[in-house]
């Protein structure tokens, strides 16, 4: 079997206990934009959080305006409110196909399959197509993990335990905390 990536020598992770609940509203936003950026949404969840955290009383200009766009904005439409938005928020912005856009989604569908809202097949899928540019040392075993299980068993999560996977995705929440 050949794989993209080279495994490092490293111990299967032992399980780790990872807070699984619902960040705050500005950490789920930017990583909407992040799954945005990495082509894995639409505009559709990054304008519910924008209306989100008007509610929860976070008032700027340009996140008023973000909030009345429509579902279907593309990126590229969008890219200069969203920089101004992150701006007013006084956040980092979080630009399209950079490595902590691809880490920030990462973290996302790591916590999504944890609490059962992202199946095993489509988690190692979605590891694997982040880094297919090569991934950062953090997420190696994660990539690792996916290119093993697509060569071994024909496909993504055929017959992949989820345990296995489980616990690669604490340990990738917990390291990345």
């Amino acid at each position: 079997m050949k794989f993209r990536f080279k495994r490092a020598a490293v111990e299967e992770p032992a399980p780790v206990w990872v807070d699984l609940a619902e960040p705050d509203t500005p950490t789920r936003f930017r990583e909407a934009i992040a799954l945005w950026a990495m082509g894995f949404t639409d505009a559709h969840p990054t304008v519910m959080l924008a209306c989100e955290l008007l509610v929860e009383g976070v008032d700027t200009p340009s996140l008023r305006d973000l909030a009345g766009r429509g579902f279907t904005e593309t990126w590229s439409e969008s890219r200069d409110l969203l920089v101004a938005t992150f701006d007013e928020l006084e956040l980092e912005f979080v630009e399209r196909g950079t490595e902590d856009a691809a880490l920030l989604a990462l973290r996302h569908d790591c916590r999504a399959f944890l609490n059962g809202t992202l199946t095993v097949r489509s988690f190692l899928k979605s590891a694997d197509v982040m880094f297919s540019f090569g991934p950062p040392a953090i997420a190696q075993d994660l990539a690792y993990l996916a290119d093993e299980y697509e060569a071994a068993a024909g496909g993504y999560g055929a017959r992949v335990p989820s345990g296995i996977a489980e616990r690669y995705a604490r340990a990738f929440l917990a390291a990345t905390a």
